[in-house]
């Protein structure tokens, strides 16, 4: 036994009539390869510098005695959700690829410190 199709809902537009909502913008030309890989390198270098800064030349300051070690925190949460952004803002992925890689690098750089620091 056959059913007969279901009803046409008119999603189609079957009358010729413009359709009530405005159509879709065009969609922008691919960017071109370099770009995301600039932007990797700059989030990649930036983030590294940062945590060389931090790290290497500031670890009496924000790791040595009297402090509480709230840069361990801070600098990794700070470039996660620095990473965070950039991935929500389509032109800007590749910087946000290259400071969420930037925290490995950081961490590299810290437990560096940390061997060069013990008495």
């Amino acid at each position: 036994m056959q059913q007969p199709p279901p009803a046409l809902l008119g999603y189609n537009n079957p009358y010729g009539a413009p359709p009530p909502w405005p159509p879709p913008p065009p969609r922008q030309p691919p960017s071109s390869p370099w770009r995301f890989v600039l932007q990797f390198l700059g989030g990649l270098l930036f983030g590294g510098a940062v945590s060389g800064v931090v790290w290497a030349l500031g670890w009496e300051r924000y790791m040595g005695p009297g402090s509480n070690g709230w840069a361990i925190i801070a600098v990794p949460g700070l470039k996660l959700a620095a990473a965070i952004v950039c991935f929500c803002l389509p032109g800007w992925r590749g910087l946000g690829a290259g400071i969420l890689l930037s925290v490995g690098i950081g961490a590299l750089i810290f437990f560096v410190t940390c061997a060069t620091h013990i008495n």
